[in-house]
């Protein structure tokens, strides 16, 4: 139930902190959205991480400072300097600025405003594929499902001196029982034996390759609706909810891979070199580099 995850937060107004979110069309991202898709909403972090466009943050920090039902303070100034990439505590290279604000309970709401047109950006671009999930206010959605459903993560190495991705490296593991690895080798069952044209198992077919471009609608995704009596694909395309209209292309950059696959050379969806790029997608279903408008 979206509202008791709300209700951690905002216990007197979980629809209206929903009511901003969709009406925003930002969504819910890091731990709390993995803790709610695992059904575990007992193990809810501190903070709620909120993830919006650069086109609808304005609105959507206004909200939640004036809707006195909320009842939040604001902890940020209203003229924050821009966090760059070589912040080592910024949640991802692809967030522009964080706003934190208080809640009544003694928790927090961090807003994530990414740099593109894209709401879910700074989500595909985190250090851990068990970040990549959302919740919005009409769909769930996860990257790597076939990974995040058994308790497993491919992860970056981490940085000494990078602190909140240590802990929330710590969170996964000691609440949430995650195990991370650098690559999918790892786990025996991931095993390939390798084809007749190249020398490594080849994890293109489990979409866990790090070369492999990935979007939110992809066979090696989940995308679902909250309620799918009195929602559809066509009303969530018209509203222009992520991760409809603008939305991200992705590949795991950050990680190293000495695969010699077709993932490289010639992936359908994302050209070489590139680790991300937004895009317009009016649908999902048929998101080939020939029928998306990319964005500079």
């Amino acid at each position: 139930d979206k509202r008791r995850l709300a209700r951690h937060y905002v216990a007197h107004a979980p629809l209206t902190l929903w009511h901003w979110i969709g009406t925003c069309r930002a969504v819910v991202g890091g731990a709390a959205a993995l803790c709610f898709i695992l059904r575990q909403q007992s193990d809810l972090p501190h903070t709620l991480d909120i993830y919006v466009s650069s086109a609808e943050t304005e609105k959507l920090l206004c909200a939640l400072e004036d809707d006195t039902n909320l009842q939040l303070l604001r902890l940020t100034p209203r003229t924050p300097s821009r966090q760059t990439a070589s912040n080592p505590n910024t949640p991802t290279s692809r967030t522009a600025r964080t706003t934190l604000f208080s809640c009544l309970g003694g928790r927090s709401i961090a807003v994530h405003t990414s740099v593109s047109l894209s709401t879910i950006d700074p989500i595909v671009s985190t250090w851990t594929t068990a970040l990549i999930n959302y919740v919005g206010q009409d769909t769930i959605a996860c990257g790597y499902p076939s990974l995040t459903f058994n308790r497993r993560a491919l992860a970056a190495p981490l940085a000494p001196y990078s602190t909140q991705r240590r802990s929330i490296a710590h969170y996964l593991k000691a609440s949430l029982h995650f195990v991370s690895n650098a690559n999918a080798a790892a786990w025996p069952d991931y095993g390939v034996p390798p084809n007749t044209d190249h020398y490594l198992p080849c994890f293109r077919h489990w979409y866990a390759c790090p070369l492999q471009s990935r979007f939110f609608g992809d066979p090696g995704s989940l995308l679902t609706f909250l309620d799918p009596l009195n929602t559809n694909e066509v009303m969530l395309r018209r509203g222009r909810e992520p991760p409809y209209g603008m939305s991200t292309v992705w590949r795991m950059g950050a990680h190293s891979s000495t695969c010699d696959g077709p993932c490289l050379m010639y992936d359908s969806v994302l050209p070489r070199h590139e680790t991300s790029c937004s895009i317009l997608v009016p649908h999902i279903t048929s998101c080939k580099r020939e029928n998306y408008v990319q964005l500079p």
